[in-house]
């Protein structure tokens, strides 16, 4: 199966590329635009880093997965260390 973001192999599953596209997109193209693109058009409510790790983790998300996408979002290693 091909990202339908970046035409890369997306694997045999994929992740959902909503809200940027229809279809399924690979690993690098969901840290990089869908997960950010998710955040963006999330409530406004404040959460914590630390609640935010607690819900990622609740949705299987591997602690490196979560951290690159805080350090992604720019927040700094120590503040990703004290949420972990």
């Amino acid at each position: 199966m091909n990202c339908c973001i970046c035409g890369k192999d997306a694997g045999k599953y994929g992740h959902s590329a909503q809200p940027v596209m229809k279809g399924q997109c690979c690993d690098e193209c969901n840290m990089n635009k869908v997960v950010p693109a998710r955040l963006k058009r999330a409530p406004t409510k404040v959460v914590t880093l630390k609640d935010y790790v607690k819900r990622e983790r609740k949705q299987k998300w591997s602690d490196k997965k979560i951290a690159e996408t805080l350090f992604y979002l720019g927040y700094s290693d120590k503040e990703i260390e004290e949420a972990m």
